[in-house]
């Protein structure tokens, strides 16, 4: 069986909501908020808190379209591999 499967069946088991909370809204959502924050209150030394509260909303939501796509698109290969061992 290859790697793929193994560790894909792993995560299956999870589930598609904790795969897009973990990897989609905390991982590209929250990482990319503080990424782009961060510089903005070392260079200006204050927050915009409407900037903040949009990137709360977008990049969250961003990033759980990105990974839920990511999720379908794996899915696929993972019945493609199974229905041709």
């Amino acid at each position: 069986m290859s790697k793929f499967i193994e560790r894909w069946e792993k995560t299956r088991q999870r589930g598609k909501r904790s795969y897009i909370l973990k990897y989609g809204v905390l991982y590209i959502g929250m990482i990319t908020t503080l990424l782009i924050t961060i510089p903005e209150l070392i260079h200006n030394g204050k927050l915009t808190i409407t900037y903040f509260v949009a990137r709360l909303l977008i990049f969250p939501t961003v990033g759980a379209m990105i990974v839920g796509q990511r999720w379908d698109s794996r899915e696929q290969k993972y019945a493609k591999l199974k229905a041709n061992p």
